[in-house]
């Protein structure tokens, strides 16, 4: 979504699910967009629900585990790495 237009498009969206009266279901990774327009937010991580919250029970720690990049971590290196030898050239 246009980050310049997100913030309008949403409200419209959400005017329109109002008046319908039929649920509105967005994928976003703007939080702060998330958080303003909808009153239940669903955190997914790895394909699974991380958490089924209202929006004003939302909070940093929350965020934090979601968005978390396991994969920056430092990892411990296995035995057979540390025995695996790589010619240079």
């Amino acid at each position: 979504m246009d980050p310049r237009l997100a913030d309008h498009t949403l409200a419209l969206l959400c005017q329109h699910a109002i008046e319908h009266n039929v649920t509105l279901v967005a994928s976003l990774h703007a939080v702060e967009l998330a958080l303003a327009h909808f009153p239940r937010i669903i955190g997914v991580r790895d394909g699974r629900i991380h958490f089924d919250l209202a929006a004003s029970e939302v909070g940093r720690e929350h965020l934090d585990t979601l968005y978390a990049n396991e994969q920056l971590s430092p990892q411990p290196v296995s035995d057979a790495a540390e025995t695996r030898w790589t010619p240079r050239c």
